[in-house]
């Protein structure tokens, strides 16, 4: 193995995750990048290596709604790498009324949470076995993350009175939580994890299912964020933030104050909910 940099892009397929990974490989990063569509990767995988000629990118199909899916992921990944330098988790969508998984689970909170949660926790191992590792999750506007009212998240959401607006919500202050906890589990580690607002990418979607208030949402908070901000690669890259862990980011990496009620003891409650 060389001294290359390696890069997990879960959601790289589209939108946030595509981006970051062209910026990645750009740099000359090893990009592997996770889609469940292989129509969508092979086409996502061609953008890229157009944008990045020499730089060495893959694509890996998986379907991350399912936890055993990732855990054969994290086995075949084991079995190509030795390490992971940069996990970034991008998967996002929105869907408006109540669909189950495989595995009988709400497909909202699944897309928005727990494959984020499965799929960082999965790769650990090789997360650790770099000599520095960075996790970055995918948040939302700054004044959206901050203005949640911190709670305990509904995880398992009952399909009597479901609105996909709160469950969107909830799924974004478990990831606010997730970050939180996880640097706290991490602090005597070589991994760093971080939240970020990913800016305005235009190919970007929360589903064609998504309700028409939560798309007029979206296109209204696009015009105040930078369009096609390299943020991500910014933080999985730069000697200025390779310490910092448990932290926010906006669009132009400019570290944004936590709402002081997103305590670590709600946190660490929702890890232990989750594992």
């Amino acid at each position: 193995m060389t001294n290359t940099k390696i890069a997990i892009v879960a959601g790289g397929t589209s939108g946030v995750g595509k981006r970051t990974a062209i910026d990645l490989a750009k740099k000359q990063v090893h990009v592997i990048i996770i889609g469940s569509n292989s129509q969508k990767g092979e086409t996502a995988l061609q953008e890229i290596k157009a944008e990045a000629p020499t730089a060495e990118v893959e694509f890996i199909q998986a379907d991350l709604s399912r936890r055993q899916n990732i855990n054969q992921l994290a086995t075949q990944l084991s079995q190509r790498i030795d390490h992971i330098d940069i996990l970034v988790t991008t998967m996002g969508g929105l869907f408006n009324h109540y669909q189950e998984t495989a595995d009988q689970l709400d497909l909202n909170i699944v897309i928005n949470y727990w494959a984020h949660y499965w799929l960082i926790t999965a790769l650990e191992p090789l997360l650790t076995a770099a000599p520095q590792s960075r996790v970055l999750v995918v948040g939302a506007l700054p004044t959206i993350v901050n203005h949640i009212t911190p709670h305990l998240p509904e995880l398992h959401p009952k399909v009597q009175d479901y609105n996909s607006n709160r469950v969107s919500t909830d799924t974004l202050l478990a990831r606010v939580l997730m970050v939180r906890g996880l640097a706290d589990h991490w602090q005597n580690s070589t991994i760093t994890v971080n939240l970020f607002h990913p800016g305005n990418v235009p190919d970007s979607s929360y589903g064609a299912e998504s309700n028409l208030w939560f798309k007029a949402l979206g296109q209204i908070l696009a015009r105040f964020s930078t369009k096609n901000s390299n943020v991500g690669s910014r933080l999985a890259l730069e000697p200025a933030f390779a310490k910092q862990s448990g932290s926010f980011y906006d669009d132009k990496a400019r570290l944004v104050p936590w709402n002081k009620k997103y305590t670590l003891a709600l946190a660490q409650q929702l890890l232990a909910a989750s594992a």
